[in-house]
């Protein structure tokens, strides 16, 4: 498998992150301030470990993902797909861990700090299809990680995260409020206000399928809302960056279980507390142990 240098990476992730994570209006740019509604997480917390980065070379995106195994990664489906709309191949997909001070240089993000890992295998569910351009059905994927080796030259450093992986539900009841995961997207260019992607964490409430489906920009996951395979939330009070983080994170229920993927971004200009869209994990959990008994065969 070819291996990409340093600079590569970093001048891949300076390009804009999947077209998914805006909504049909539009948010502010460049906004990643949080208020203390969320919290930015510093470096030394030791909670949500299991939250990473997942690298597209086929789309130039950055997405959000949720580690639960030694050599698992559950993201959103379109976060490993190509500009086709297909499957990527495996040796365009890079999962980043540990990254809790990231920072845009130059040339855009920098991982420095964090540790990559290639990727053996990739599945998608037969099922997976795009509905709009801001909203894929089926939206998950399952990634099996190479053994360790890291592309940076730091193999001798074991991941700090091993051992503190995410499980899965065990039953199919919808939580009542969750906490929602992941990496604000950085805004390129020199003068950016945004220089990093720290890792955040905003409580969310989750709201009945009624409430969701009166949103407009709700209208596209309208049958999968219907069906539980898609579950709605809001933020406790209205959070400025809301359109800047990264889909595919987790939306994690007590316990560290992921009872959630960010699938879809629902945001306006003013901020307002709108629902957003999250694969409901219990209803795929089957599938997801399928592929995963596979891959590891």
């Amino acid at each position: 498998m070819k291996v990409s240098i340093k600079l590569a990476l970093v001048g891949l992730l300076v390009l804009a992150t999947i077209s998914n994570a805006a909504s049909k209006k539009k948010g502010k740019k460049g906004m990643t301030k949080l208020t203390n509604c969320g919290k930015e997480l510093p470096k030394e917390n030791k909670d949500y470990l299991h939250q990473l980065i997942v690298t597209n070379a086929d789309t130039n995106s950055i997405c959000g993902g949720t580690w639960i195994s030694k050599d698992i990664v559950v993201t959103a489906g379109h976060c490993v797909i190509n500009s086709k709309g297909m499957k990527s191949n495996p040796g365009s997909i890079t999962v980043v861990t540990d990254i809790r001070d990231s920072s845009k240089g130059l040339l855009g993000l920098s991982f420095a700090n964090g540790k990559s890992r290639s990727v053996k295998d990739v599945a998608l569910p037969k099922d997976f299809k795009k509905i709009s351009d801001t909203y894929f059905s089926n939206d998950v994927a399952v990634i099996k990680l190479n053994p360790e080796f890291h592309l940076f030259g730091n193999g001798d450093k074991k991941d700090k995260m091993e051992g503190k992986y995410a499980s899965l539900p065990e039953g199919k009841d919808v939580p009542t409020s969750a906490n929602e995961v992941g990496y604000l997207t950085p805004a390129t260019g020199l003068f950016a206000k945004s220089k990093s992607t720290k890792l955040f964490e905003r409580a969310i409430t989750m709201v009945d399928k009624a409430e969701c489906a009166k949103d407009e920009n709700m209208e596209d996951a309208k049958a999968d809302v219907e069906s539980g395979k898609t579950i709605c939330g809001k933020e406790n009070c209205s959070v400025e960056g809301l359109c800047e983080r990264m889909t595919g994170g987790g939306l994690i229920c007590k316990g560290d279980v992921l009872c959630g993927i960010q699938t879809l971004h629902n945001c306006d200009e003013d901020e307002e507390k709108l629902p957003q869209g999250y694969l409901n994990v219990a209803e795929y959990k089957a599938w997801i142990d399928e592929k995963v008994g596979e891959m590891n065969v």
